[in-house]
């Protein structure tokens, strides 16, 4: 009977300390990045709508037609997608926040890039990962 109670004990063990592993997942990585560059767009189309409004009442409509064109020039450089993420080895723990390397890809309307990044991340009282700042 205590055999069994040591086998049972023993396979819940190992499945707790597997689902705590302490270190953010690539899908987590992934999935603040994503809330990230989310949170980045909408900063900047914010910021476009404000532009685009004042413009709207201050210009002439050639000038505003000039503007508008330069913003928009602008705005798709800098408006980026989540195109992939690659984990790349185990990150570093240092108390309650992690440094991972990861391979990253992300396209605008002009290009796709890939870099190899280093980012912190923590863990909320939710268990969602964000990146710290």
């Amino acid at each position: 009977m205590k055999k069994t109670y040591l086998i049972i004990f023993t396979i819940i063990s190992a499945l707790l300390l597997t689902a705590c592993s302490g270190e953010p997942s690539e899908q987590d990585i992934k999935k603040a990045l994503q809330l990230s560059i989310k949170e980045n767009n909408e900063a900047i189309n914010s910021e476009k709508n404000s532009i685009q409004v004042i413009t709207k009442d201050t210009f002439k409509s050639e000038e505003k037609d000039i503007i508008l064109k330069i913003l928009d020039d602008i705005t798709k450089d800098i408006i980026y997608e989540l195109v992939d993420v690659k984990k790349i080895g185990e990150c570093v723990s240092n108390i309650k926040e992690y440094e991972c390397e990861f391979k990253l890809t992300v396209k605008n309307s002009i290009k796709t890039s890939i870099n190899i990044k280093k980012m912190k991340f923590v863990q909320l009282e939710d268990k969602e990962w964000i990146i710290k700042n």
